[in-house]
């Protein structure tokens, strides 16, 4: 028996699956997965992990590659792009911190 011509598409075709969502899950792990791993070092060393509060460089660096990330996808770039700007900053964020010998201000409790 030969096909039935002018069956609406959604009767005899296959269903496409729905494409995911764009969310912030995955640039949220990758910031939530360097402090960790920061986190888990200090406490191995024996140091008290106070985390975005410290001198050095670590997660203000992994934040601003996410915000930078971020900031790009809700421009339009494209994935690849925002990803290699993201990450560039990061790296020289690390490398200027190590290199220059360049800190963050410390915090300091005021008496009273």
């Amino acid at each position: 028996m030969p096909a039935r011509r002018g069956a609406p598409p959604s009767r005899t075709a296959v269903p496409r699956p729905r494409p995911a969502p764009r969310s912030y899950f995955r640039p949220g792990c990758r910031v939530l997965t360097g402090v960790t791993g920061e986190v888990v070092r200090d406490v191995l060393c024996g140091e008290f992990p106070p985390l975005l509060l410290r001198e050095e460089v670590y997660a203000t660096a992994a934040l601003a590659g996410a915000a930078a990330y971020l900031g790009l996808r809700g421009a339009g770039a494209p994935d690849p792009a925002a990803i290699t700007v993201a990450a560039g900053l990061v790296l020289a964020l690390r490398l200027a911190a190590i290199f220059r010998d360049l800190h963050l201000p410390r915090l300091r409790r005021v008496p009273g």
